[in-house]
């Protein structure tokens, strides 16, 4: 029963797999989880070598895009296992990658020992990132009052002159 679920499940995919294992679902299981625990492998290489070399941000307002997909590959990458566990040396210095150059200045600048280790500096991106984002939500409500105050600016006109 397994061999034919897993035949029709498979389709026209893989007959040449389907018919090495000889009708016998066992073998045919075996050989798919054997492939897909290589290509996992592959995978987790992958993200790994993207996770330590991440593409610099530009600006504040490109740091929170792909700062958070950084972080979505360190959660995948813990989900590999200890093989795949990244020392926290290893993620400052991919953070230090990542980050815009103006806060990278700011973890070297930094007085002793505030911004030194890797926990202090996630905490520090992650308000940076807090803070342009209330920095910027301010200025479009300012801008949109002022807009809306520019308006509203012509007084109405009294009832005699009209």
């Amino acid at each position: 029963k397994l061999y034919n679920f897993l035949c029709k499940w498979l389709g026209n995919t893989m007959e040449g797999r389907i018919d090495k294992c000889q009708e016998s679902g066992l073998e045919l299981w075996r050989s798919l989880s054997d492939e897909f625990d290589s290509q996992a492998a592959q995978m987790l290489n992958a993200k790994m070598k993207l996770y330590q070399n991440p593409v610099r941000a530009r600006g504040m307002d490109d740091l929170e895009h792909k700062f958070n997909k950084w972080e979505q590959l360190d959660r995948e990458l813990g989900a590999g296992g200890s093989e795949f566990s990244v020392p926290d040396i290893t993620k400052s210095i991919a953070l230090a990658l990542l980050v815009p150059h103006e806060v990278e200045q700011q973890f070297i600048a930094a007085p002793e020992g505030s911004l030194k280790t890797y926990q202090q500096q996630i905490a520090y991106v992650r308000q940076r990132i807090t803070d342009d984002k209330a920095r910027s939500m301010s200025a479009k409500t300012l801008r949109q009052a002022n807009t809306i105050n520019e308006v509203g600016t012509e007084q109405p006109r009294a009832v005699d002159e009209q």
